[in-house]
Parts: structure tokens; C-alpha cells; sequence
């Protein structure tokens, strides 16, 4: 299976991307001890790109990082891919491939797009791969859209994801939207 980008150079591809600022996703950037990453947004094809490294605590079998650790990342990429895309959304069900096992304290890179959108769903692909395209890990994954009420009521902290999604469906790219420090 390829990756899901016909890109030669990952490095390319993350220079034309909008880097997300940590504060988003707190899951990703208060995880520290476990892996260090960088996640970006590449408006042209709509992904969520995460250039990462997985640490000590992120082990599962020696020397290669945890089956569910893995699983949670594409939860991050293929669910952001949808918020960046402006839909709001919680996850339903992900089926994941542990293809091969993910070493430790090396840098890798996953992808989250959105495929496929139906009236309440969202339908995502993901996978995590080497600088070389070989492919580790895939995974697709139906999320829920949120409604906008909710998503303000539920929490404060939810109500700048109502402002970036509103500007999203206006048109508004995801580095204007940052720009404008709206998210």
C-alpha cells in the first residue's frame, strides 16, 4: 500500500503546510515524555501532517512503540484532519493495521485526510510512515460531526473550535485563521 500522498519528499510537503500551533491539541503537546511532535496543516490536499518521535515511554515491545499509542496518533491526525477541514467531529470507530512495528527515538511522519462526508459522518484515512514512504501503520476511521450549539455548550475551551470552524465554512484558509489568532 502507498502513502497517502504521491510526494516524493515528506520535507517538501511539510514546508508548503501551515504549522499548527501546540495549544490546539492538547493531547499531542502535553505528551512530552512519550513523543515530540509537530503538526501541521497542508491546505492544498486537505491532510493533517505530524512529523514525530516516539520516546522511552511510548515503548510496547522492546525497542518499538505501544500498539495503542500508535492507534491514539492516527485517532490525532485523521480527527484534526476533519476539525482543520471545518468539521467538528468526534470519533465513532477506527480500525487500525499495525503493519509493522514502529521503532523508538526515530523520526517518523503520519497523514490524516479526510475521504468522504456524509450528512452526520465524517469517513478518514491515516498512516504512519519512514522519510522513505515505507508505510508502518494505517487506519481509516468514521467520526460524528458535532453541532455547532453543542460544541459551544459543552465547554469554554470549545468555543474558539466554533469561531475557527464558522471562519472554515466562510472560506478562510487555516494560516489566516491562525494569523488572525482566532484559534
Amino acid at each position: 500500500m502507498k502513502t497517502l500522498f504521491d510526494i516524493q519528499d515528506i520535507s517538501a510537503c511539510i514546508a508548503e503546510s501551515t504549522h499548527i500551533p501546540d495549544a490546539i491539541s492538547r493531547f499531542m503537546s502535553h505528551s512530552t515524555d512519550l513523543i515530540e511532535s509537530r503538526q501541521y496543516f497542508h491546505e492544498a490536499t486537505g491532510m493533517l501532517l505530524m512529523e514525530m518521535r516516539m520516546g522511552d515511554n511510548a515503548e510496547g515491545p522492546p525497542d518499538h512503540v505501544h500498539g495503542g499509542f500508535t492507534s491514539a496518533i492516527l485517532d490525532e491526525a485523521m480527527g484534526g484532519a476533519a476539525w482543520c477541514n471545518g468539521y467538528p467531529v468526534l470519533a465513532a470507530n477506527i480500525n487500525v493495521s499495525l503493519r509493522k512495528s514502529i521503532p523508538l527515538n526515530q523520526t517518523f511522519y503520519c497523514a490524516g485526510k479526510t475521504e468522504r462526508i456524509d450528512t452526520r459522518r465524517i469517513y478518514t484515512v491515516g498512516q504512519i510512515f519512514d522519510a522513505e514512504g515505507k508505510l508502518y501503520t494505517s487506519a481509516t476511521a468514521v467520526f460524528i460531526r458535532i453541532p455547532e450549539a453543542l460544541l459551544i455548550q459543552s465547554h469554554q475551551r470549545f468555543s474558539k473550535f466554533a469561531s475557527f470552524n464558522k471562519m472554515r465554512q466562510n472560506g478562510h484558509s487555516v494560516s489566516q485563521i491562525l494569523e488572525a489568532g482566532k484559534a
